[in-house]
């Protein structure tokens, strides 16, 4: 169950148009995470919601794709924050649900 709605890190621009997509925290341990984060990396994380609200499908070299492997099948997605912090999300419809946010490197994908 979805804890609360994912704010922006920064205000949105007043003349930006509507998000296509509605972002949800699975638990409050994905919002603990995600807010140590935004502090930590303010501008890699509001490009992160920009991404998940606005083109959460989309495929950005090296920076966002889905999981393969093991987690192939879990229809988990990754957008890659910084050098070892990720975002672990699944869309269904137009809800994007971050599942966990590493903030080091996840070692199950070693």
């Amino acid at each position: 169950m979805a804890d609360r709605e994912v704010p922006r890190p920064r205000p949105r621009p007043a003349d930006a148009a509507p998000a296509r997509f509605l972002i949800v925290f699975r638990d409050s341990v994905a919002r603990k995470s995600w807010d140590i984060l935004v502090r930590e990396r303010r501008t890699d994380m509001t490009e992160c919601w920009d991404h998940l609200a606005d083109r959460a499908t989309e495929d950005l070299r090296r920076r966002c794709k889905p999981l393969v492997g093991r987690f192939a099948t879990s229809g988990l997605r990754q957008f890659t924050v910084g050098p070892n912090q990720r975002v672990w999300y699944r869309v269904e419809g137009t809800v994007v649900t971050v599942i966990v946010v590493h903030r080091t490197h996840p070692k199950g994908t070693d």
